[in-house]
């Protein structure tokens, strides 16, 4: 049987009878950390993401909703009443398609050379190969639309909601809107 991350979150949940949502990320962004400092990579792109300067950065390049968005979904755990006030909040507006292309600018943003050359150079020096090439998985992973995004979280209902605003006006899909793994080349990843 195949478990969505949304009836794993609830297994998990459920099992640490976890009620408040304040808490559970209280607990997601502290097993993040700790997970986070058993790979280089994996530390410098958390806290890059999670600092004010890239926030703002981040914002700037699409909208407060997006980055909000992104945070609810970035790490272990998805705040999944976040993702639906947003989304349900931007549906009452009639601007689901804007919220997805504010997100593809955080995409293009997020997965800019820019920004991999400035996660590449927090790197330290004796560790700069292997943290190189995580940093650049990282980016390529990163490198998915909202419906993407979305459905790896197991936010399908959600997701289709995009995905009928998309259809209705004529807009095509973009799944990989940032730029290719190629952008990275010129670091040797």
């Amino acid at each position: 049987m195949k478990l969505t991350r949304r009836q794993l979150n609830y297994l998990i949940k459920e099992s640490l009878g976890v009620k408040n949502e304040g808490f559970f990320d209280t607990i997601k962004k502290g097993v993040t950390s700790a997970a986070s400092s058993l790979a280089g990579g994996a530390t410098v792109v958390f806290d890059y993401l999670t600092g004010e300067t890239e926030k703002r950065r981040l914002t700037q390049a699409s909208s407060p909703d997006a980055y909000e968005l992104f945070d609810a979904m970035l790490g272990l755990g998805t705040d999944e009443e976040k993702v639906k006030q947003i989304l349900e909040s931007r549906g009452r507006e009639g601007s689901l398609v804007e919220l997805y292309q504010e997100y593809s600018g955080l995409v293009m943003e997020l997965t800019s050379p820019d920004a991999f050359e400035e996660l590449y150079n927090k790197i330290p020096a004796d560790d700069i190969e292997t943290t190189g090439r995580q940093i650049g998985d990282f980016l390529r992973d990163y490198n998915t639309d909202l419906i993407g995004w979305l459905e790896s979280d197991g936010m399908d209902d959600e997701a289709e909601m995009i995905m009928h605003a998309l259809k209705e006006s004529g807009v095509r899909r973009n799944e990989k809107p940032g730029k290719n793994p190629e952008s990275f080349a010129e670091f040797g990843y």
